[in-house]
C-alpha cells in the first residue's frame, strides 16, 4: 500500500512539473525576448543645450539647423529596440540635416538626406551606390517631453534604382527603411553593422500630402560646380522664373565663388532661395549627382509644395500663347501628375538688335532679351525636356522626364503650341541660319518687367557688397 501511494505521489510530482512547465514556458520566452531586445542603457547625448535643440527638430522641422553653440551636458534614458546592448553615446555635432555620410566601410553607398513616408510606414533615403547593399538602418524615435528614445534597426534595401548613370561607378538611389513601429523616427543613422555606433545622425523629414501647401511652384536646380561665378546669368535666371510663377528655389552648390555666394545670400533673406551645400564624396558619379539632387528636391518639398520644377541656368519653361504668362494659367485647367515641355535651342550669334533697351540689356548680359532665333527643330518629348510635376503624385525624377506615375496622374505632353523649353545656349549640333526661326516671346511677354526687377536686384546686391 505504502509503495502505491509513493509511486500515485511521484506520478503527480512529474504531472505537476510537466504542467507548470508548459505554463511558465510562454513567461520565460517573453521575458528572453524583452530582455535582448528592449535594454535600458543611458543615451549621453553631450550637447551644448540638446533639450532646446531637440525641441525645435519637433516643431515640424521649421528650424533644423542645429546651434553650434551649446555648452550644457545632458543625459537622456532610451530603449534600444534590437539586440543591441551596448552603450551609445550621441553627440550634438552628429545631428544634421543633410550631409553624405558612408553607409558602409568600403565607400560602396552613400546616403544624403531622409524622409518618412507615413502611406507605407518606411523611412527613405536619398543616396548613391556602386553595387550591393548590406547596411543596417537605426531609427530613433524621440518621446514628447524629449527625455526617451527607442532605437530601432531594420536592413537597408533598395527602394528605387535610378541608373541615369553614363558609365560611371555610382548611381543615384532611393534607399528604405521599414519601420515595424509604424511612425516618423526623430533621426536615423546607418552603419554597416547592427549595433554599431553612429557617427552621425540624419534628421528625418515628413513628405505627407498638407491640407493647403505654402508654396505652389519650387524650381529644383541641379548642383552648380566648377567654382560658378555667372551673377549675371543666375540673378536673369531667378528674376524671369519669378515672373512666371517660381515661389522658391532650391540651389543646390558643389562649387561656387564669392560673388554667387553674395546673390543666394540676399535671395536667401528674402525667402526666395533655399541653398542645400552639396558636397558629394565620390567622383565617379554622373554630373555632380545630378539626379540624387532632383530626388532630395522632391522629397523635401513634398509637404509644403503642390509642384516642382526642373529647369538648368540656361533654361525656361515659356508659355507661347499671347495670354498665358504664367505657369498658373498654363496649367491649371490640366489633371496631369506631369507636365513634359519639347526643347529648343536658341542661337548664341542671333542678336535682337531692335530691341529698345539694347544697352541695358547688354550691360546685364540678359541673354533671353539679346538672342532672337532659335532653332526650327524641337526635340522630342523626354529628349532634352524639363518638366513641372506635382509632388504628390511623383516617386522619382529623372533629368528629362518622371517615371513611373501613379494610374490617376497622368503624364501630359504639353503641345509646343502651349509651351517650350526656351534653352539658352548653342546646340551640339551644327545650325544655318536657314534651320532658325525667330522667337522674341520673352522680349514681348516679360521683357520691361525683367529689365525692372533685374535693375532692383542689382541695386541690393550693391547694397550688401
Amino acid at each position: 500500500m505504502g509503495h502505491r501511494k509513493l509511486a500515485f505521489n511521484k506520478m503527480w510530482s512529474r504531472r505537476f512539473l510537466v504542467y507548470s512547465g508548459v505554463l511558465l514556458l510562454p513567461i520565460i520566452v517573453i521575458f528572453l525576448y524583452t530582455s535582448t531586445h528592449y535594454v535600458y542603457p543611458r543615451l549621453n547625448v553631450t550637447s551644448s543645450g540638446a533639450r532646446d535643440i531637440i525641441t525645435t527638430t519637433l516643431q515640424q522641422h521649421k528650424s533644423e539647423r542645429m546651434s553650434s553653440n551649446m555648452t550644457i551636458s545632458k543625459t537622456c534614458s532610451i530603449k534600444i529596440n534590437s539586440q543591441c546592448a551596448n552603450l551609445m553615446t550621441l553627440r550634438s555635432e552628429t545631428l544634421t540635416e543633410t550631409t553624405w555620410l558612408p553607409a558602409d566601410d568600403k565607400n560602396d553607398t552613400f546616403v544624403f538626406s531622409a524622409f518618412y513616408d507615413s502611406k507605407d510606414s518606411q523611412v527613405l533615403l536619398v543616396g548613391l551606390t556602386s553595387g550591393g547593399v548590406h547596411s543596417t538602418c537605426q531609427m530613433w524615435y524621440m518621446s514628447d517631453d524629449g527625455t526617451d528614445f527607442i532605437m530601432e534597426e531594420s536592413g537597408l534595401l533598395v527602394f528605387k534604382s535610378l541608373p541615369e548613370t553614363h558609365d560611371n561607378r555610382y548611381a543615384a538611389t532611393l534607399f528604405k527603411c521599414v519601420s515595424q513601429l509604424k511612425r516618423k523616427p526623430t533621426y536615423i543613422s546607418v552603419a554597416e553593422n547592427s549595433c554599431r555606433q553612429p557617427s552621425s545622425l540624419i534628421v528625418v523629414k515628413s513628405t505627407d500630402t498638407p491640407q493647403t501647401y505654402q508654396r505652389r511652384f519650387t524650381l529644383c536646380l541641379m548642383p552648380i560646380h566648377n567654382n560658378y561665378n555667372d551673377s549675371y546669368a543666375l540673378v536673369q535666371w531667378i528674376e524671369l522664373n519669378l515672373l512666371l510663377g517660381a515661389d522658391k528655389f532650391v540651389v543646390y552648390n558643389y562649387s561656387s565663388a564669392s560673388n554667387i555666394g553674395i546673390i543666394l545670400d540676399m535671395y536667401t533673406k528674402r525667402n526666395i532661395i533655399e541653398v542645400v551645400q552639396w558636397p558629394i564624396p565620390v567622383k565617379d558619379v554622373h554630373y555632380f549627382g545630378q539626379v540624387a539632387a532632383l530626388q532630395d528636391c522632391l522629397y523635401r518639398n513634398k509637404h509644403d509644395s503642390e509642384f516642382v520644377v526642373n529647369e538648368d541656368l540656361d533654361e525656361f519653361i515659356i508659355p507661347l500663347k499671347e495670354n498665358i504668362t504664367t505657369w498658373a494659367k498654363l496649367i491649371d485647367h490640366l489633371n496631369g501628375g506631369a507636365f513634359i515641355f519639347r526643347n529648343s535651342f536658341h542661337l548664341m550669334s542671333s542678336g535682337n538688335k531692335t530691341f529698345y533697351n539694347i544697352s541695358f540689356a547688354e550691360k546685364f548680359h540678359l541673354s533671353t532679351l539679346l538672342m532672337s532665333r532659335r532653332e526650327r527643330k524641337l526635340w522630342l518629348h523626354k529628349q532634352r525636356s524639363k518638366y513641372i510635376v506635382r509632388t504628390s503624385k511623383a516617386t522619382s525624377l529623372m533629368i528629362h522626364e518622371v517615371p513611373a506615375l501613379p494610374s490617376d496622374a497622368r503624364e501630359t505632353l504639353m503641345p509646343e503650341d502651349d509651351a517650350i523649353v526656351q534653352h539658352f545656349r548653342n546646340s551640339d549640333e551644327h545650325v544655318s541660319l536657314e534651320q532658325t526661326v525667330a522667337d522674341v516671346t520673352i522680349r514681348d511677354k516679360y521683357g520691361q518687367q525683367l529689365i525692372n526687377n533685374v535693375q532692383r536686384a542689382w541695386e541690393n546686391i550693391k547694397r550688401v557688397v
